[in-house]
Order: structure tokens, then C-alpha cells, then sequence
């Protein structure tokens, strides 16, 4: 849960916006990766443009600033 917690604040503080909320059923870290993982249920929002990004994987690599997935997603 701790690696949850800080996945979302990592995934908040790369978008650089209040109104963005991600939330997941577990996270988790690979140190030798720099590599951030959300799991289950993945939720993006952002608050603001009321837009969401949903799946069940995604990643966030530290190194190369990217944000992907090959999971299917779905965006409103």
C-alpha cells in the first residue's frame, strides 16, 4: 500500500497538476528500473477538463519521463 501511495504522489507531482487524481488497486516499485507500476483498476482523472484515463496496468518510467501501458485503455 505504501508503494500505492507513493506511485500516485510520483504520478501527481510528473503531471505537475492538483486536479489530477490516480488511483489504483496496488503499486509497485523496480529499483533496478526506476520503474513505477499501477495495478487493478487503474484511474487517472483530471478534475479540471473532467477527463478520464482507465486500465489495468500502467507504468511510469522515472529515467524516461514516460508514462505507458500495452494494456487497453480507455479514455472519456
Amino acid at each position: 500500500e505504501n508503494q500505492l501511495l507513493e506511485l500516485i504522489s510520483t504520478l501527481h507531482r510528473f503531471v505537475e497538476s492538483k486536479e489530477t487524481l490516480a488511483t489504483a488497486n496496488k503499486g509497485k516499485f523496480n529499483k533496478a528500473q526506476n520503474l513505477y507500476t499501477a495495478i487493478g483498476n487503474v484511474e487517472v482523472k483530471n478534475l479540471l477538463e473532467k477527463k478520464k484515463l482507465t486500465t489495468e496496468e500502467l507504468n511510469w518510467s522515472v529515467d524516461k519521463k514516460q508514462i505507458y501501458t500495452d494494456k487497453f485503455v480507455t479514455i472519456e
